[in-house]
């Protein structure tokens, strides 16, 4: 079928391009009347104001360097996810990450390394989880995660693949070929 309209238009916040609409119509030709193209400026002054306030969401939670979410972020899923497994009586999960050794690897390689030994970790975490887990980064070099309506028996399993995963990264630093390893914890509420 041949396009008979076509309407394409900036999406602007702030005098700044957030978007386009682009709109195809295939049945009639003149689709996009004056009357028309007034309701999408308005719809489109919203997605702009939506995609301000969906970029100024994530940089409010999300950790600049690992892509994870932030600790203040993390602390309010918490306290969340602890009022749904009391309500509902179910469990949940957190393991707590800590990567070995952190302050000696910057020490010795330098913080541009360190910082891509911290993305690497968190890509690990990041491709570990489920859609319904949170990963966070808790601190410099720690790192958290919710498992909700986990047991400690299944928690220790993803901990277990976590650990691993990281153990067979590899940091290249010129020739050399750097490894990282963790240390992990794993706590069940409610036990």
């Amino acid at each position: 079928m041949q396009c008979k309209s076509i309407l394409c238009t900036p999406i602007m916040s702030k005098g700044k391009l957030s978007g386009i609409l682009y709109m195809e119509n295939n049945l009639s030709t003149d689709a996009f009347t004056p009357e028309r193209l007034e309701v999408l400026k308005v719809i489109s002054a919203q997605a702009a104001i939506s995609i301000e306030n969906a970029k100024l969401f994530e940089l409010a939670t999300t950790d600049g360097l690992t892509r994870l979410y932030v600790r203040r972020y993390f602390q309010l899923l918490l306290n969340k996810e602890i009022q749904r497994a009391r309500r509902h009586n179910k469990q949940f999960s957190l393991i707590m990450m800590d990567i070995d050794n952190f302050k000696a690897f910057n020490d010795n390689y330098g913080h541009q390394l360190g910082d891509e030994v911290l993305r690497s970790v968190a890509r690990v975490i990041k491709n570990s989880s489920r859609s319904e887990d949170v990963a966070a980064r808790f601190g410099g070099e720690e790192f958290v995660m919710i498992l909700p309506e986990t047991n400690v028996q299944q928690a220790m399993i993803a901990a277990e693949k976590i650990r691993a995963m990281v153990e067979k990264l590899e940091i290249v630093h010129g020739t050399e070929r750097l490894h990282v390893t963790i240390s992990l914890g794993v706590s069940t509420f409610s036990e």
